[in-house]
């Protein structure tokens, strides 16, 4: 669930990440924060793009058979779900990759 990564600080207000103000992390954190509302917007900017392209081909449709507003999460549940997917990832040079069964050696 969200709450229960509340501890991580890409969760954490504006005041509690200002704590970290004599740490070299903050900087990290900010940026992954960034990145993480990035991506979350032009996600969601592509997918009103793709709804309108869909809409306008399938025009006699009615909205229920086309992706409405809600098939997309909220930022908070965004950042839950990159916080999983991250934690459990392996990072490369070309990038992040989830391996099933491996991650299940750290447990």
């Amino acid at each position: 669930s969200i709450e229960a990564l509340q501890h991580l600080p890409v969760f954490w207000t504006r005041k509690e990440l200002d704590e970290l103000q004599q740490s070299s992390i903050k900087g990290a954190i900010v940026e992954r924060i960034k990145d993480w509302k990035d991506e979350y917007f032009t996600i969601q900017d592509a997918l009103k793009e793709a709804r309108a392209a869909i809409g306008s081909k399938l025009g006699g449709l009615s909205d229920e058979t086309t992706l409405n507003e809600n098939t997309f999460v909220d930022l908070k549940t965004w950042f839950w779900a990159r916080s999983i997917i991250t934690s459990r990832a392996f990072t490369d040079d070309d990038g992040i990759c989830l391996v099933p069964f491996v991650d299940m050696m750290n447990h």
